[in-house]
């Protein structure tokens, strides 16, 4: 018998984020030393790996793909340079900042000097009430991302730019303790990777609120396109946010019984499959997993086991990509079989 091993994906990641290298960028250098490495000429050192930070015209620096990176791949797996609990969200307004500021300053002492300049180095945007004064905490606001319960800076990480249409997405594996960041499509080489820094399903004013905290106006295809007059994504994007929040509640209920039940089943099976191609077509990969997951279920309760599984062996391709270990992905590593096997028994298939 032979016995084969799978590697994940993540765990390659780990040994390729050892070995990164792009050319030197002489101000951040210093810094960042685990992603440039000079030569005595001042020309890179060492193979070229699957990206590179590069100056952008109006986003000061991102990161760029140095060769095709097919769908799936994981690009990034980051733990975080620190990490604050911070106090409880207000609702419509976020965290109190102001409360988060102690718990900063103890957390970035305790950083290495090289590790302080990493932070340092990151962006930050200021607010006119916080000119003149430190930057740890705009640093934080403009560069962070939840870690379950807390808030984690991520320097690789945040040097990827937002796009309303990106072409990565991200997950935080609590079990690695890691942020990681896969293509959630095929990018080529010399595009920019991109990830979403808020939700997706709002119109283009909406977004444009959210992203006042980081200190720029999203230039995507898709907001220019809004801007231009062009309202179609914007009509689009509330559609999938009512029907996406629909679906979400009638999963949580349990299926009635009855002509007037199993209609209902019918519309509701067919609008997920409907969220799933406007979904698809806006491009919105951080929703592909999750869109997926109500088609299969949709298709549990109305009998069809066979495309039920199918959607669920879907979404856990996505989940795959982001931790194969998370609860997501175990989720529908159950849910998968046993629509099999109840698409087995209903038509009248052996089990075996």
């Amino acid at each position: 018998m032979i016995l084969r091993f799978r590697v994940p994906s993540v765990l390659i990641a780990l040994c390729l984020a050892a070995s990164i290298t792009a050319c030197t960028i002489p101000s951040l250098a210093e810094a960042w030393p685990h992603l440039y490495s000079e030569s005595p000429s001042g020309t890179c050192s060492g193979p070229p790996e699957i990206y590179t930070m590069l100056p952008t015209p109006k986003k000061g620096y991102g990161l760029f793909a140095t060769r095709r990176i097919a769908r799936g791949t994981t690009i990034i797996l980051e733990a975080p340079l620190v990490i604050i609990q911070p106090p409880p969200l207000t609702p419509g307004q976020g965290y109190e900042i102001s409360k988060m500021l102690d718990s900063l300053r103890a957390e970035f002492a305790k950083l290495s000097p090289l590790n302080q300049k990493r932070y340092l180095a990151l962006h930050a945007h200021m607010f006119p009430s916080e000119e003149g004064k430190e930057t740890l905490m705009p640093i934080l606001r403009s560069n962070a991302f939840n870690t379950g319960t807390g808030l984690g800076l991520f320097p690789i990480v945040a040097r990827i730019n937002h796009s309303c249409r990106p072409n990565a997405a991200y997950f935080w594996s609590e079990g690695l303790g890691r942020r990681v960041v896969y293509a959630g499509r095929n990018i080529e080489e010399g595009e920019e990777i991109s990830i979403s820094y808020i939700p997706l399903l709002k119109t283009t004013k909406e977004r444009e609120k959210r992203l006042i905290q980081y200190g720029f106006r999203c230039e995507c295809k898709a907001c220019e396109a809004s801007r231009g007059g062009d309202s179609e994504s914007d009509d689009v994007r509330a559609e999938m946010q009512i029907m996406m929040d629909q679906l979400e509640a009638e999963a949580l209920v349990p299926p009635g019984e009855g002509l007037m039940a199993e209609r209902k089943k019918q519309g509701l099976l067919e609008d997920s499959l409907r969220l799933v191609e406007m979904v698809e077509e806006e491009e919105l990969v951080d929703y592909y997993a999750q869109v997926y997951k109500l088609a299969a279920i949709m298709h549990g309760r109305s009998g069809r086991w066979k495309e039920g599984a199918e959607w669920a062996l879907r979404s856990l391709e996505i989940r795959e990509m982001a931790d194969e270990y998370s609860d997501e992905a175990m989720e529908m590593r159950r849910m998968a079989p046993r629509f099999i096997l109840e698409s087995k028994k209903y038509m009248g298939e052996g089990l075996c």
